[in-house]
């Protein structure tokens, strides 16, 4: 399987970094995009690091993503991201849940978006976790219509 595999935001103090408070987005995406990258490789799998480390702003870092994401014939597109949780900066000791987004619900990525999902039940106190379908006027929607090489894509 061919895939892309970005985390989604420029790198840490920079413009269009990803949220900064309990953890630091841009640094935690990135970790875990190395890993999601290196356990895909040793599956066999051919992956290409889309990420961005110098976007000028946000529509840049998108547009040098959706670039590098279209200089290649893929499978798969994932954008590694993450959320507020439970919004609670004191703690409540569990994560409130993970997300894992298709194009619709006929998409062929659904069935991966279920296995993150059952995996992370799994390793972390979450009360819920589903494939989402998103029509939402945000950065994921800016992501599905631009990508060009997307027979499948997940975030």
């Amino acid at each position: 399987m061919r895939i892309n595999v970005h985390a989604g935001h420029n790198p840490a103090g920079k413009v269009a970094c990803g949220a900064v408070g309990l953890i630091n987005e841009s640094t935690e995406n990135r970790r875990v995009k190395e890993e999601v990258i290196s356990q895909l490789r040793e599956l066999g799998h051919t992956v290409y690091d889309c990420t961005c480390d110098n976007g000028t702003g946000q529509t840049d870092v998108l547009q040098k993503i959706v670039a590098k994401c279209n200089a290649h014939e893929v499978d798969l597109d994932v954008s590694i991201h993450f959320n507020s949780g439970a919004g609670d900066p004191s703690g409540n000791d569990r994560t409130t849940g993970v997300e894992a987004y298709v194009y619709s619900a006929s998409s062929a990525a659904k069935s991966y978006a279920e296995k993150i999902c059952q995996a992370a039940v799994g390793v972390f106190a979450i009360q819920v976790c589903h494939p989402s379908f998103s029509e939402s006027e945000d950065d994921f929607l800016y992501m599905r219509k631009q990508v060009s090489t997307q027979p499948e894509n997940l975030k």
